[in-house]
């Protein structure tokens, strides 16, 4: 077998029946419990210090009022909507464009496929790669002439 001792006693049991796994794991979540008021107080204090980094990038007085007060809109200024015609336009007229010649594409297809005729007997079992390479026109051959 192996030549070294296994270490994991994990799913042994001690005296009291209960699995070792569960013991040390109560213990994780006591010690997790324990410390989640560290934990919130770090947060916060990043959160904060954040903020205050923000707010000095921006130009704004750190003021304790106005970020306790809970109106975002103030600190962040008035919103700006940039209005450009021709922009607006020229997409407008590009979204018509693709609308139409894709209609256009579909109207094509349709006088296509019915100006194709379909043979009656199995036409409703194609594939559909089959009905796509039925409805491609066919080479034709054609010879080529030299005369020396």
């Amino acid at each position: 077998m192996s030549s070294q001792k296994t270490s994991n006693n994990d799913s042994c049991r001690d005296l009291n029946g209960r699995r070792i796994s569960t013991i040390k794991e109560a213990s994780r979540m006591a010690e997790y419990i324990e410390n989640e008021p560290l934990r919130k107080k770090a947060a916060a204090e990043a959160q904060r210090s954040k903020l205050e980094a923000l707010e000095k990038q921006l130009g704004i007085e750190p003021d304790s009022a106005s970020s306790s007060s809970g109106q975002p809109g103030q600190v962040a200024g008035k919103k700006h909507r940039f209005d450009d015609t021709e922009y607006l336009e020229q997409s407008r007229d590009l979204v018509e464009g693709v609308k139409s010649a894709v209609a256009a594409g579909l109207l094509k297809k349709r006088k296509k496929a019915k100006t194709t005729p379909e043979s009656p007997s199995g036409a409703g079992s194609k594939s559909g790669a089959d009905a796509a390479t039925s409805l491609a026109p066919k080479p034709v051959a054609t010879e080529v002439v030299t005369t020396s």
